[in-house]
């Protein structure tokens, strides 16, 4: 969307964070705020992002290659990545690297704002109305192209940063289009990837501790390790790895087919679900990093309401699943990943901490916000106030609680059809088939919730379209798959088995899928 001539900032909504300026920045791209959805909790580092090279400065000048065949790139498999000749489909480099999937391709961007800590932590970043301050662009590499073909770029380059970003986009796409190509499901717009983009905020006025006594300063401050998804800009966004840690680390983010399938996942959603969400005022507040609802603002003053944060988790989730489907349905993508490895990955039923992946009543008001959200269950069950070392107030913690249910859930429908291998392609292409299904059937459950829909604490109204979803999946793909005389069960005993699944792993719910027909 390019932006409009005039005195007007003009602001994109949704899970979108970018502001196209022109009379409020001379024309510069404005960032609003911290982060959107990204693949987990952002990091904000002290440590300067590690340095990366452009391996053919000449190549930028341009022209690039008309045709980009492939290129040898490195990606996750369990424990290590490992070096694989990919093959790309339809990518063009001539003005900048780009594809069906991908618009353009950029580097080195650069964004940056001013803050002040003496005005107050909560109040550093904040403006003379109190919002968050943008991000202003304040430099940028330019349209990355590429001029060498099936060539090994050095690994901490912007072209294999790239290139390697690319393939797994690709990759995600292709899934996505082979499962919907039954359907009148239109392919997802190209998205802007912008690689290792600087997101730079410098405070002044920081209390800071040295050999000399207390005293104040100034301290820069960068996003890092991570990846986003800015919807209304139609972008992706990878992220730098701190310094102190790139010579360190196995891998990286961004050679994770998970990662990256789960990014496009937001996308997938966007597409999908955007309009909807939007109509019934939940956008995305990149300050409070989850949702705003709209209507519950303006009418009760509460722009954090339980149906944000609910919609949140289940946006978290359905990425999840994408990502995992995507990326093949073993883990092997993501399993060696630092810091999220073991917390994301769906064939896991407990976090690094060991932790189970249960939604217990605690863990659910964490989640909504009505207790600390450190209060809850530990270990398996954990006892009535025992301390959770999982963090529930975050959104993808819930997340991935609620995408490890899901897909038990699907392995027990899946069960009505032998002829179908677990896990093989074909059994996860209809785990994925599912998994839109089911996201549409939430997305219309949480548009029909009251903006108020915050209830006693006990009653968590807002997580009924979760109960609703897989109700209404699993009755539709029994009634299309009514499970024959070689099946595992009958349709009696899966049901009975999704609802034991739902008791156990999300006993947060008031009422379980086919609780109320005396399956469990």
């Amino acid at each position: 969307m390019a932006p409009r001539r005039g005195s007007d900032c003009t602001k994109l909504g949704w899970l979108g964070v970018i502001v196209l300026s022109t009379g409020c920045g001379q024309g510069q791209r404005r960032i609003d705020t911290t982060l959107p959805t990204p693949v987990m909790q952002p990091i904000l580092s002290l440590s300067p992002p590690a340095s990366y090279t452009l391996a053919d400065a000449e190549c930028q000048k341009g022209p690039g290659l008309r045709q980009v065949t492939g290129s040898e790139i490195r990606s996750w498999l369990g424990p290590k990545t490992v070096a694989i000749a990919a093959t790309l489909a339809g990518t063009n480099s001539e003005q900048s690297l780009r594809d069906q999937a991908i618009s353009g391709t950029t580097y080195a961007d650069q964004y940056s704002r001013s803050c002040d800590y003496s005005l107050g932590a909560t109040r550093a970043c904040a403006d003379a109305s109190g919002r968050e301050k943008y991000w202003l662009e304040s430099g940028s590499g330019g349209a990355l192209r590429i001029c060498k073909d099936r060539f090994a770029y050095p690994r901490l380059s912007y072209e294999a940063v790239a290139l390697t970003s690319l393939y797994h986009i690709q990759k995600a796409r292709e899934r996505y289009l082979s499962v919907v190509a039954a359907t009148s499901a239109a392919a997802p717009a190209p998205v802007r990837l912008s690689i290792l983009a600087e997101f730079i905020t410098d405070t002044a006025n920081y209390p800071i501790k040295d050999a000399t006594g207390a005293k104040s300063g100034t301290v820069r401050s960068y996003v890092t390790d991570n990846l986003a998804y800015f919807p209304d800009a139609q972008m992706i966004t990878v992220f730098p790895v701190r310094k102190n840690e790139a010579q360190a680390m196995p891998g990286f983010f961004w050679e994770s087919a998970f990662v990256l399938g789960h990014e496009y996942g937001h996308h997938i959603d966007y597409t999908r679900h955007g309009q909807v969400l939007t109509s019934v005022g939940l956008t995305w507040n990149p300050v409070a990093h989850g949702f705003s609802d709209a209507l519950s603002e303006s009418t009760f003053g509460n722009n954090s309401s339980e149906r944000a944060r609910a919609a949140g988790a289940m946006a978290e989730a359905f990425a999840d699943l994408l990502g995992f489907y995507s990326s093949g349905a073993d883990g092997s993508s993501i399993t060696g990943l630092p810091y999220i490895g073991r917390d994301r990955n769906v064939l896991n039923g407990t976090f690094r901490s060991g932790s189970q992946k249960i939604l217990t009543t605690e863990r659910a008001l964490a989640l909504l916000g009505r207790q600390s959200s450190t209060a809850g269950s530990a270990g398996s069950a954990g006892s009535a106030g025992s301390v959770d070392s999982v963090d529930f107030g975050d959104i993808h913690a819930a997340g991935a609680v609620i995408a490890y249910a899901v897909d038990l859930v699907f392995g027990e429908l899946l069960l009505a059809d032998p002829a179908l291998t677990p896990r093989s392609t074909e059994e996860t292409n209809q785990r994925y088939d599912l998994t839109l299904k089911f996201m549409d059937a939430l997305t219309q459950g949480l548009a029909k919730l009251h903006p108020d829909a915050d209830a006693d604490s006990e009653d968590f109204t807002v997580l009924e379209p979760l109960t609703q979803a897989l109700t209404e999946v699993s009755t539709a793909y029994l009634m299309t798959n009514a499970p024959s005389s070689t099946s595992v069960g009958t349709a009696d005993a899966i049901k009975k088995a999704v609802c034991q699944v739902a008791l156990t792993q999300l006993p947060a719910l008031k009422s379980p899928p086919f609780a109320k027909d005396d399956h469990c």
